[in-house]
């Protein structure tokens, strides 16, 4: 791990209101400026469902509230999943059934926190709706669950976003920053498999992978236009720089 950590200094290249940041023998990781950037999917993942696991390579570079993906939660209901840093760079996940505000709040949050300007593996793998693991760097860490206990996931019309996302007071929240090799499964991922893929690159044909975002097309238009985020997958889950 430490090789790669030494591999992932970053060297930003502009690109309009978005950029790559290219890292040395690893592909490029996209650059996020905080107050806009983000990749928007549309309405996809609408069968979702526990369980499921993240994965993605963080660079915070300003602490502040971090959204890594995000689902589902748009339209002034918590629906879907959200999977972010907090402001006091804790790492929480959250999911709900869209019933609003109050009920909303099924959570697990790390005591850990997230390092400004340093390279963090961070995965969630969430078995059930009361069985959720964070890892950093491959480590589980510690976390306290609140909410109601199996509350169910739920989905709407809402657009799946990586770097965004919005409160149900309408308040937006963008990843400040640099996020690499995100992966979305829907198995329970053990620890192991978590250590042993962290540091390579995936095929993109592994089972129970549902989408693969490398964040390596530096506005090559891999999959289309110029401004494309590309599942690597072939499940199609492409999205958009906004």
């Amino acid at each position: 791990m430490k090789k790669l950590l030494l591999l992932l200094t970053a060297t930003v290249i502009a690109t309009g209101t978005w950029a790559q940041a290219n890292e040395p023998g690893s592909g490029n990781a996209l650059q996020f400026n905080g107050g806009s950037d983000h990749v928007n999917f549309g309405d996809v993942l609408n069968n979702l469902d526990f369980p499921v696991s993240i994965s993605a390579w963080v660079y915070v570079e300003q602490q502040q509230q971090n959204p890594i993906v995000s689902t589902d939660n748009n339209s002034g209901f918590y629906n879907g999943i959200i999977f972010r840093i907090l402001g006091n760079n804790r790492v929480e996940w959250r999911h709900s059934d869209g019933s609003g505000w109050i009920h909303r709040n099924i959570t697990t949050t790390t005591s850990n926190t997230v390092p400004i300007q340093q390279w963090t593996h961070l995965a969630v793998v969430a078995n059930t709706p009361d069985d959720i693991t964070i890892y950093f760097n491959g480590i589980e860490v510690a976390a306290s669950y609140g909410g109601t206990p199996s509350h169910p996931m739920s989905h709407d019309a809402d657009p799946f976003h990586i770097g965004h996302q919005i409160t149900t007071q309408g308040t937006h929240h963008y990843f400040a920053g640099k996020v690499d090799e995100v992966c979305m499964w829907n198995v329970a991922r053990t620890q192991t498999e978590i250590r042993e893929d962290m540091c390579k690159k995936l095929l993109g044909n592994e089972p129970g992978l549902v989408g693969y975002w490398r964040m390596d097309e530096n506005g090559n238009g891999l999959c289309g236009g110029a401004t494309d985020v590309c599942d690597a997958t072939g499940n199609g889950i492409n999205g958009t720089l906004q």
